[in-house]
């Protein structure tokens, strides 16, 4: 058993279309750096505050899914899958989700969205390296970060990543073939 299964309870199958509606506000509001709150949120989506109420308890609560969808995303990949296709899959990723992504980014206090992102990876990863042992956790730290830092700076800057220095890094981390 992947011992970063715990990821997979960030999918969510059942998000209604109001629930998407009051993320892409969210969104929205944050990128253009407004005030968060319920009445903005839901003045931006277009819905009545008792709508967001039904959902949600707080605006937290609203991020915390926003970030759930975001992350599942990344769990949509086949375990069989390489390590290559595995980044390809990943910047598809990051190209269809960079405005959602840089705004989870600006979210005062939102270590948890990277915190996710990493153990998402860490699922991956851990299916190429399954033996648990110290070391080998110290490698999965290691290459998360070696796939992680890369594609934040893509998204928040629009840097170029180079998959092929990214796969050769990991796979020296990871002692892969």
């Amino acid at each position: 058993m992947n011992r970063y299964a715990f990821v997979l309870e960030y999918r969510d199958e059942n998000t209604s279309s109001a629930e998407y509606m009051m993320q892409d506000a969210l969104f929205d509001l944050i990128r253009k750096g407004e005030n968060l709150s319920v009445r903005t949120v839901t003045e931006q989506a277009g819905l009545e505050r008792s709508t967001f109420y039904a959902f949600y308890e707080r605006v937290d609560d609203l991020i915390e899914q926003a970030e759930n969808r975001i992350i599942s995303e990344t769990l949509a990949f086949d375990e069989e899958q390489d390590l290559s296709g595995y980044l390809d899959m990943f910047l598809s990723f990051f190209n269809e989700n960079r405005k959602e992504i840089e705004a989870l980014l600006y979210i005062r206090n939102r270590f948890s969205f990277i915190r996710k992102l990493r153990d998402s990876v860490k699922y991956y990863l851990a299916s190429l390296l399954p033996e648990f042992s110290v070391d080998n956790e110290i490698r999965l730290d290691a290459a998360a970060g070696a796939i992680i830092n890369p594609f934040l700076s893509y998204a928040e800057e629009e840097r170029d990543v180079d998959l092929a220095l990214v796969g050769k890094i990991v796979s020296d981390l990871l002692h892969l073939p």
